[in-house]
């Protein structure tokens, strides 16, 4: 997955309104493209 911005990440859900919190692991990575 390939984001231009972390915000990117952010997911709204109708079938889980009203959370006080939620958690997340976001692993960086560099890629390399062969072209």
């Amino acid at each position: 997955m390939r984001l231009n911005k972390v915000s990117e990440l952010i997911h709204n859900s109708s079938n889980h309104q009203n959370l006080d919190s939620a958690g997340v692991s976001v692993h960086f990575q560099e890629i390399i493209d062969l072209v």
